[in-house]
């Protein structure tokens, strides 16, 4: 997920739900900045991130799935800047409307009806596209999509290229994630402004596919109100750097007190987590029933058998950090080893 430029800072992203982000539209309309520029700004911007995440489409058509709404107006304005760049572009509606036909008007932009194509028609629609866009339903669902709109969901399952959703895959509650019917299974997502809340959650995470959001031109978020999430980004920057002469004991010691005979795993597994996290020394105190498979998969770790009490009693007083448990069991063996 990619951090918009309103972001609280590095890395941190704001998250509205689906009714915040409506209100918050609404106030940003009320306070000046015109409804039109926004969907201009967002369909355009959409446009750009098409062309960088999937490449350039001339050997076969992108087809915009655009609803009567919001969501379907930056379809729409996509269309048109993807036609104005050389794009061969194809529409499909899912019933007859007017709604944003002037943003094409003189473009050469075909549009499918929906509501009188066959289910088959409809799927070959979308297997032909190279790219197909979904701007079919936005943040203001809140139940199953109704017939027209849910034939054209699953008509997407039949698409052979990338699907890049804007805002949000529809089909998919922004309020909290739900699936309660047909849904978009996208490549990536397009979120304007800010990545609504249901594509974070699941199962609406698992339909959203790469998150990227973009400014369009909104005002800082209110702070405090909505959930903030973190980016790679922010967990980049907060990265320990090791200086130029650490060495394994400066960069931490880790002592792992786990596993027992076969339960050799959960011993692996804790010692590994303790490497991957960035210490540079680690002790793993467990039976000597699993000291083979132990060194053969993590010769960098130091084995300390459980059974030597003075060897453990050491192994922990130079940990700077002390694991205890995974897979050691409950039994009298082990409430020794605890004691000691």
């Amino acid at each position: 997920m990619t951090a918009p430029v309103n972001s609280w800072s590095r890395g941190i992203v704001a998250v509205p739900s689906g009714t915040e982000a409506a209100d918050f539209d609404r106030g940003t309309i009320e306070s000046g900045t015109p409804g039109a520029l926004l969907m201009e700004r967002a369909g355009v911007h959409a446009a750009e991130l098409l062309l960088e995440l999937f490449g350039r489409p001339l050997d076969r058509p992108v087809l915009v799935i655009a609803g009567t709404g919001n969501n379907g107006g930056d379809g729409l304005v996509l269309a048109r800047a993807l036609t104005a760049w050389g794009v061969p572009v194809h529409v499909l509606r899912p019933r007859p409307t007017t709604a944003g036909r002037e943003m094409l008007r003189g473009w050469d932009v075909a549009i499918h009806d929906g509501s009188n194509m066959t289910d088959e028609t409809m799927e070959a629609l979308v297997s032909t596209a190279s790219v197909v866009v979904d701007a079919l339903l936005g943040t203001g669902l809140h139940e199953a999509p109704r017939d027209g709109a849910a034939r054209i969901i699953r008509a997407t399952r039949a698409a052979k290229g990338p699907i890049l959703s804007l805002d949000l895959p529809s089909g998919v509650v922004a309020d909290d994630g739900r699936v309660p019917g047909d849904a978009v299974r996208a490549t990536a997502t397009v979120a304007f402004g800010f990545p609504k809340l249901g594509t974070l959650l699941q199962p609406g995470r698992d339909h959203s596919g790469r998150i990227v959001a973009v400014d369009i031109g909104f005002p800082p978020p209110p702070r405090g109100e909505w959930f903030d999430a973190l980016t790679p980004e922010w967990a980049r920057a907060r990265r320990p750097r090791r200086r130029s002469d650490a060495h394994k004991n400066s960069a931490g010691v880790v002592t792992v007190v786990a596993g027992r005979e076969g339960m050799a795993g959960a011993a692996l597994l804790a010692a590994r987590s303790a490497l991957r996290s960035g210490a540079g020394y680690v002790r793993l105190v467990a039976p000597a029933a699993v000291r083979d498979t132990v060194q053969a998969a993590l010769p960098e770790v130091v084995f300390v058998d459980r059974s030597d009490a003075a060897a453990v009693r050491a192994a922990v007083d130079a940990a700077g950090a002390l694991v205890v448990g995974p897979g050691m069991g409950t039994g009298a063996e082990e409430g020794e080893l605890l004691r000691t």
